[in-house]
């Protein structure tokens, strides 16, 4: 998906709406629905629509050494580790210490990115900007903090492991920007994603009931369709 400098600020804004309701959209899925099997069917959802649209527009799926290594490298870092261990932790947290959790990407991105990428070393100013941006997301939303348990604790430590996965996919994905397009390496990684989601799901949780309700299938095609095939599609 090709957007041009004039639409650049329109997507940016749908990505930060969208993302920004995709935390509470987790916790009613998984408030029915176990994390790991949750996530599974949320990006099983999107990549099969991805791939309808790459059908559609005709786009090639590579099958390179390097496009393969690709998808891997986005498919367990972003989507199986980075989202399952989210789903995971959210388990445990409000949806809204999940959310600011996540306001470390940057900061992580940008460790990452100091070491894997030649051109983004992390200078003070760089720094400095982003320890500020982090603390005005937090002193906004510190009302909604909660007091700290084992269970707790254990949430915000599978968050931010989370967090740093999908940091340095991404990075990965910066530094081979050129060898693929957003459409087929998101439907590659989310497909790759889902499986490994659901096999730990078939591991770890209980699939003697299953119980879906409305609200936990809406939740889960809405962050299936908005909040995966379209918003990661964009964000790449």
């Amino acid at each position: 998906m090709s957007i041009p400098p004039k639409g650049l600020f329109a997507a940016y804004a749908l990505v930060v709406l969208i993302w920004g309701t995709t935390w509470m959209a987790i916790k009613i899925s998984i408030a029915d629905i176990p994390p790991l099997r949750s996530a599974a069917m949320r990006f099983f959802t999107a990549s099969a629509l991805l791939l309808l649209i790459i059908r559609i527009k005709g786009r090639r799926i590579r099958f390179t050494r390097e496009s393969l290594k690709l998808y891997f490298v986005i498919g367990l870092g972003n989507f199986f580790f980075g989202y399952g261990l989210t789903y995971w932790g959210t388990l445990y947290i409000y949806s809204s210490v999940t959310a600011i959790l996540w306001v470390t990407m940057p900061l992580m991105v940008s460790l990452f990115a100091h070491f894997m990428l030649p051109d983004e070393r992390l200078n003070l100013w760089r720094f400095i900007g982003i320890l500020t941006s982090m603390t005005g997301t937090i002193f906004i939303v510190q009302g909604q903090w909660q007091t700290l348990d084992v269970n707790a604790i254990k949430g915000i430590v599978l968050v931010l492991l989370s967090v740093a996965a999908s940091a340095a996919s991404n990075v990965y994905y910066k530094k081979h920007v050129e060898s693929e397009g957003a459409l087929v390496l998101n439907m590659t990684g989310m497909f790759i994603g889902a499986i490994g989601l659901l096999a730990g799901s078939a591991i770890s949780e209980d699939w003697q009931t299953i119980h879906l309700t409305r609200s936990a299938i809406l939740a889960v095609m809405y962050l299936a369709v908005f909040g995966s095939a379209i918003a990661f599609t964009m964000y790449f």
